[in-house]
Parts: C-alpha cells; structure tokens; sequence
C-alpha cells in the first residue's frame, strides 16, 4: 500500500514538472528608449561629437512621473549611446525630454527640470563658472514629444546641444 502510494506521488511529481515551463516575454526593440546628439558650434572645451562621452537626461510622461532623472547617458564606444537599467517607452504616454553636460561631468545640485504639458519641456540651471574651464551645454528634445503607438518602432530621442556660456575677455 505504501509502495503504491509513493509510486502515486511520485508519477504525479513527474506530471507536475512536465507542465511547468517559464515563459520568456520579449520587448520589441522598438520600445526601448534610445538617444542621439549632435553639439552646435564647436568652441571651448567639448569639440563637438568626438568631445562628449556623456550628458544627463530629464524624462518624464507629465509632472509627476519623472522616467529620467539626472540620469548619465554615455558613449558606448561604438557611436552609440547608453544607459543603465534600460526604460522602455509605454503605449500612449507622451514623453518630454531635456538634456545637459557640464563639460562631460553631473551637476551635484541647482537643476530643476519642467514638464510643460502645451510646450517644450525645459531645465531650469544655477550655475557659476568659477574657473571657466567647464563648458556647460544645453539642449531640449527635438520633438515637443515622444508618443509610442503599439507596433512603432521609436526612433532615438534627437538633442541638439548648444553652448550656453559666454567667454568674454575685455581688455
């Protein structure tokens, strides 16, 4: 009787494996949010592409749900551009986006970025230039937003960084 008993449970252990399995669900490659660049006007400290290896991104769908935040997008090596723990774009929700580099580094504080619901999204920046050897650069989307329609493939986030510092010298 025990014999027939173990048999039982262990025919019904096999069975109860061969059912389980572990899906996989893939993301399109589509949906991951990606970023590209151009710098305007080469002068000062970063020349252009060749001279940014990172800037830091403000994302959000509307005011209160911030996807970015400060968030270090660099240079792969290969021309392309990443970031750590990938986001994906969702279905619906329009994406506003701001970026900044002061001279490839992080500000520690004084930006503040805003979500305008009818407009550009925009960063606000504090900023003294002590030594004048950083050189801060700015850009907002391309796009006013970003919305992903089921089935899309999104293209990169565009940003066109400009120089916002003045080098004045008065003789």
């Amino acid at each position: 009787m025990r014999k027939q008993l173990l048999t039982a449970l262990a025919a019904g252990a096999v069975v109860l494996a061969g059912c389980a399995r572990i899906e996989t669900t893939e993301v399109p490659e589509g949906r991951v949010i990606s970023f590209d660049n151009h710098v305007n006007n080469v002068v000062k400290a970063i020349d252009g592409e060749a001279g940014l290896t990172s800037f830091f991104v403000y994302g959000a769908t509307d005011a209160s749900n911030k996807v970015f935040n400060n968030t270090e997008v660099k240079t792969d090596g290969n021309s392309g551009w990443a970031y750590d723990t990938t986001r994906y774009w969702q279905i619906g929700n329009p994406y506003k986006f701001a970026a900044y580099s002061n001279d490839n580094e992080r500000l520690a504080k004084g930006v503040t970025f805003t979500y305008n619901e009818t407009d550009k999204s925009y960063l606000t920046i504090e900023y003294t230039a002590a030594d004048g050897n950083k050189d801060l650069i700015y850009s907002v989307s391309a796009k006013d937003s970003y919305t992903y329609t089921e089935g899309d493939d999104m293209e990169s986030v565009q940003f066109t960084f400009y120089h916002i510092l003045s080098n004045i010298e008065l003789v």
